[in-house]
């Protein structure tokens, strides 16, 4: 949700449209590196999680 809100500039709903051959101008390269970093991450914090719910003894 973050990502969409930082390229679309709309707060928690899609109100706000921009025109598919204009979108690319409006992506600046430290959101492109967030969601790279996100996308790295992602996969660790997942396989994390599983651990804890399926090995948890409690």
């Amino acid at each position: 949700m973050e990502f969409y809100e930082r390229v679309c500039g709309a707060r928690m709903h899609a109100a706000f449209h921009r025109p598919v051959d204009q979108f690319n101008f409006f992506i600046d390269k430290q959101l492109i590196a967030d969601i790279l970093q996100f996308t790295k991450n992602c996969y660790i914090t997942l396989n994390e999680m599983h651990n804890v719910l399926s090995y948890n003894k409690i």
